[in-house]
């Protein structure tokens, strides 16, 4: 079954499938804790974060990248 998660973000958003529950798990807790994001509707697959600076861009995708997402 795929899963899918929605990181919504200043002037982009950001849509990853994958059958792996577990890596979107991973990444939406380290997009919570790292690039304070939330949760902006009862939806639990989007996430939103309100700032996103080169650094953060950075971490987030060599996130993306780590877990083979």
């Amino acid at each position: 079954m795929t899963h899918r998660l929605i990181i919504h973000s200043p002037g982009t958003s950001i849509t990853i499938d994958s059958d792996n529950i577990d890596k979107l798990n991973t990444l939406s807790d380290f997009c919570k804790k790292n690039l304070e994001a939330y949760h902006a509707s009862e939806n639990f697959e989007e996430l939103t974060i309100d700032a996103l600076n080169r650094k953060k861009t950075s971490e987030l995708y060599s996130m993306i990248h780590q877990l083979g997402l």
